[in-house]
């Protein structure tokens, strides 16, 4: 049996609040309510939210509690929740890193698709951490640029044999052995 979602609300409105259950409840989701830093935090570690909906008036020092919550996971979207939302609070809330930035008092439909959005974002989140292969076949092609094609500049740039990097190249595709001398089928 799957999990529900859980979300994880840091707020001391009780409207707030009472919106909240509504719609966890709506989308299928377990509501965790938290009143400051340190119980978010607390709860982060416990729990498993996907979302966490943070009231700027609730938490003193949201973007500081940001940083926190991505030192933990980078997967969980965070909603910043603000009593006299602006255009410029809003830029700034999501260039921080915030998924959505929304005014009280909370419009239902608005609250709820961005809650939506979130939990999409979260299920289909991928990280974005390359694999050695990709590191690897990146800094070849970065040392044979440098090497302007020089295989043998690019494996000393690079701190491996030239057998070695030979084999990479071949690996990777990016290598087709040449034959030296007259071809064969010209005979």
């Amino acid at each position: 049996m799957d999990r529900k979602p859980e979300l994880l609300l840091a707020d001391s409105d009780e409207r707030s609040r009472t919106l909240c259950r509504h719609i966890a409840e709506e989308l299928n989701c377990t509501l965790l309510i938290a009143s400051d830093i340190d119980s978010v935090l607390a709860t982060i570690q416990h729990a498993n939210p996907s979302v966490v909906l943070v009231d700027a008036r609730a938490v003193r020092a949201p973007l500081d509690l940001l940083t926190k919550i991505r030192t933990q996971s980078v997967r969980i979207e965070t909603i910043l929740i603000e009593q006299d939302a602006t255009t410029a609070g809003a830029v700034r809330a999501i260039k921080a890193g915030f998924s959505d930035y929304l005014g009280k008092p909370l419009d239902r439909e608005a609250l709820k698709r961005s809650i939506e959005e979130a939990l999409e974002r979260h299920r289909n989140f991928h990280p974005s951490i390359p694999t050695l292969e990709q590191l690897e076949k990146q800094a070849i092609q970065q040392a044979l640029a440098q090497a302007e094609g020089d295989k043998i500049e690019a494996a000393r740039l690079l701190s491996i044999g030239k057998t070695t990097l030979y084999r990479k190249l071949r690996q990777y595709g990016d290598y087709k052995r040449r034959r030296r001398g007259p071809s064969r089928r010209s005979a």
